[in-house]
This record gives C-alpha cells, sequence and structure tokens, in this order.
C-alpha cells in the first residue's frame, strides 16, 4: 500500500507498506500448501519517500524473496497519527511468530518506539481519532476483516478500541463491517467518530447507533457486509450522511442512522437450454464527486466488481450503466485471466484535474490506469512506460510451470497497478501516482494531455 502524509515536514512525503495484508492471517487457517515456505510470513517492510522518490527512512527488511509474495487488502494497515503535543508516528499492524501486533514508529526517522500485542492476528485496518485528553487525546481502533469467511477462521467482526499509548479500552462487536470503515468528528463536539460497517461508535467505544434497516435483521456476513463508509458532506448542507456500499445493496444513511434510500441491482445470467433468470449484482466500491460536464451536482459512481458499473445521484437514481473495459497497452501478461482482478481500491477521485470544476475517476482494476468521467468516457489516458510490462509466466513451487494461473487472485501476487491522487509538489493540483511491487509513475497535466 501507499499513503501521503504532510504531518513530517508539511510537503507531500510517501509511505510504502510490503505486507501480506489479510493473507498471513489465512494462510495460518489454510495449513499447509505446496508453495507456503516460500512466503515472507510477518512481513513488515515500510519506506518513506519525498514527491521525487528519494528514500528518506527504511524500517524493516524488505522482501528479496526469488517468487512473488501473496498479499490481499493491506490497505488500511498503516496510518499517521499527529497527536497534539508530540511528534507525529506511523502506526502499523503486523504479524510476529502468528500473533497480530500494533508497532508505533517515529514519522521523522522511522524508529521503533514501541509495540503492543493484539488478541487477533487478523486486524487489518487502523484508524487514529481524537479523543479525550484523559486518554492521551488519541483513540486507535482496529478493525478485523475477511479472516472470518474463511474456514477456520473467527466468523465474526470485531473492533479493538485502545488509547493513544495501545492500553485497550474495550473490544466491540461489528457484525456488518467489511472494509474502508471512516473516522470523523459526526457531532461537532470536537472528538471523532467511528462508522464500522453499519454501526456508529464514540470515541470511547460506545455503541451510538447501527442503521434503523439493521437493528432488528439479522446480516449475514459474507452477503451483506459494508465494503466501504464514505462520509459525504454537500457544498452548503449541514450534516452528513453515509454512503455505503453493502455488498448486496447500497445505502445513503442520514447522521441518526436512518437509511434514505436503499438500492439493489439485477443482472441476468443466461445458459444454453435454461430460462434468463437475475442474479444480485454485488456492490463493492464508490467514488463521490462532481462527475459530469456543466453540472454541479454531485453523482455516486458505483463499482460491481468487474460485473459493470454504475452512476447514481444522491437520490439513489440510476443515471447511466455500463463496464469500463480492460486497458492493456503493453499485453495482458499470458498467467493472467480477463476481469480477474478484485483489488481494494480499484479507482481514486482526482479532483478537478481540467479546471473546469469536473472531477475524474482513475480506475485501475483492469490493466493500466485511466481516467473516465461519471457516464464511463476516458477523458486522460496516461502513457504506457516499457518498464510496466509485467512477466507472462507466473511460477511457484508446486505449481506446474507451464500456463500455471495465480493461486487466489492474480492481483494478490502484484499483478496489475495501484494509483494515488496527491498534489506531491505544490503547485496547487493534484498528480496521478501509478505504481506496482517495482515503481512509480507519476502523472500531472499539462493542457489537457497527461505529462
Amino acid at each position: 500500500m501507499a499513503a501521503v502524509t504532510r504531518q513530517r515536514t508539511g510537503r507531500a512525503e510517501i509511505l510504502w507498506l510490503q505486507s501480506m495484508g489479510i493473507m498471513d492471517a489465512v494462510l495460518g487457517l489454510r495449513g499447509e500448501v505446496p508453495w507456503g515456505g516460500t512466503q515472507p510470513r510477518g512481513l513488515c517492510h515500510i519506506t518513506l519517500t519525498d514527491g521525487r522518490g528519494e528514500v528518506i527512512w527504511r524500517s524493516g527488511a524488505p522482501w528479496a524473496g526469488e517468487h512473488p509474495y501473496l498479499s490481499h487488502f493491506a490497505d488500511g494497515m498503516m496510518a499517521v497519527d499527529a497527536a497534539p503535543g508530540r511528534a507525529p508516528r506511523v502506526l502499523c499492524l503486523a504479524s510476529q511468530g502468528g500473533e497480530g501486533v500494533l508497532r508505533f514508529l517515529d514519522l521523522g526517522t522511522g524508529r521503533m518506539e514501541g509495540e503492543v500485542s493484539l488478541p487477533r492476528n487478523d486486524y487489518t485496518w487502523v484508524l487514529c481519532g481524537r479523543s479525550d485528553p484523559a486518554r492521551g487525546g488519541r483513540t486507535v481502533v482496529l478493525t478485523t476483516q475477511d479472516v472470518g469467511y474463511y474456514a477456520g477462521g473467527h466468523g465474526r467482526h470485531s473492533a479493538l478500541f485502545l488509547d493513544g499509548e495501545g492500553g485497550v479500552i474495550r473490544e466491540v462487536e461489528v457484525p456488518g463491517d467489511g472494509h474502508f470503515p471512516a473516522c470523523f468528528d459526526a457531532d461537532g463536539d470536537g472528538w471523532d467518530e467511528f462508522m464500522l460497517g453499519y454501526d456508529l461508535f464514540d470515541h470511547d467505544g460506545e455503541h451510538l447507533w447501527r442503521t434503523d434497516y439493521w437493528r432488528r435483521r439479522r446480516i449475514n456476513l459474507m452477503r451483506q457486509h459494508a465494503d466501504q463508509v464514505l462520509i459525504h458532506r454537500g457544498l452548503g448542507e449541514e450534516g452528513w450522511t453515509a454512503v455505503i456500499p453493502g455488498s448486496d445493496a447500497l445505502y445513503r444513511v442520514d447522521a441518526g442512522g436512518r437509511v434514505l434510500w436503499r438500492r439493489r441491482w439485477h443482472r441476468w445470467v443466461r445458459r444454453k437450454g435454461v430460462a434468463p433468470w437475475p442474479v444480485r449484482t454485488h456492490v463493492q466500491f464508490v467514488a463521490l464527486g462532481r462527475l459530469l460536464a456543466n453540472d454541479e451536482r454531485e453523482y455516486v459512481f458505483v463499482l460491481h466488481n468487474r460485473f459493470g458499473m454504475s452512476l447514481v445521484d444522491l437520490e439513489g437514481r440510476v443515471v447511466w450503466r455500463g463496464k469500463l473495459p480492460e486497458n492493456w497497452p503493453g499485453g495482458r501478461p499470458a498467467c493472467v485471466e480477463a476481469d480477474s482482478f478484485h483489488t481494494g481500491t480499484p479507482m481514486v477521485l482526482w479532483k478537478n484535474p481540467l479546471g473546469t470544476g469536473q472531477d475524474l475517476l482513475v480506475y485501475n482494476e483492469a490493466g493500466w490506469p485511466y481516467a473516465v468521467d461519471g457516464r464511463g468516457s476516458r477523458v486522460v489516458e496516461f502513457a504506457w512506460p516499457a518498464e510496466a510490462r509485467q512477466a507472462d509466466a507466473f511460477r511457484l513451487p508446486g505449481l506446474s510451470e507451464a500456463g500455471a494461473r495465480p493461486p487466489y487472485r492474480p492481483d494478490d501476487w502484484g499483478y496489475g497497478y495501484r494509483c494515488l491522487t496527491e498534489d506531491i509538489d505544490d503547485d496547487g493540483r493534484q498528480e496521478v501516482l501509478i505504481f506496482d511491487r517495482r515503481h512509480c509513475w507519476v502523472y500531472g497535466l499539462e493542457d489537457g494531455a497527461a505529462r
């Protein structure tokens, strides 16, 4: 994963994390696999660079193995904590000897300041929020993710509330929490609340509410977990709402937990000799912005994995449906099947890159990224560098050398690309960072074209 921070110098710097993410815990559940011995259990290597890619410090040993390593959903395993009155720190989740730990590093030097043992090893998201000074002014929240889906897993999602030094405040069950929880000041008291799935918690872990739709219904962990919580504060509007892609439906929820609307999608499945039947389409990820030209209204762009995409207005009405195409300027690697990616962050919002007031979306779940508007029209293409070509052959011990396919998904082994949007040169405009496990390419705009 990669994250931009300005807490050290005020200028954009980038934290890069090598980690197996959730797969460290998953392999612990799966038992022996032929290639398991090649995997770097406990991998946690962090690098801080400036906006030009110059290394400032490194922490931990980088992966130097002969074979690729498995990593899924490391997107939330690292965060920067900038508590008042103390130097900013990096908080990072890791595994050590099969046990979960939370590490504290000094952002200025990368020096390890401390480590806290955790009751589980499948925490994969860390949030830092403002809290009661009696608790050091910070609350740290760790949430669990997909491990409960796997056979032998814990089978439940929970969150651990800690104070700023790692002391346990309380553990809470969060049956609908999936990915991308939110930390924000929900009630204007200057302290942060945490929205984990369909539930809102106060800074001390006290449960405030669950969305009204789910208060008397049982949540199916596989089919109805919240894959994301996106907090929206409209221009000129008071209060906030949350847009939640909840696996089998999309929700918009107000600040009191009332579901304003709930939207489902279906696609028709056809097989020879069988009448077509509707199958519910997964709602995986959303982005929200001014996505249409000459239109000041905000819209929600919805990804249904690689089944398709939708554009929805803030009243839940579908404006557009389609499917963004794959994009492989150098050719798709031979071991990668079409539409086989399932990344943690499949797209990012690019704020007003053309200076027209319109936002774009940089899409990175189907090959080399490109930027689209809210109706899926390709607006900006990024020049393809030859060094971005990825290997055709996938090799691991225990797999056939000829035509082997990666276990799990190819993006879990480093295939494909990720993106960030950030103003890393302080010129007032966001650049687009495209990266894989070997390289990072930075693109800006000159006269409406990528440079």
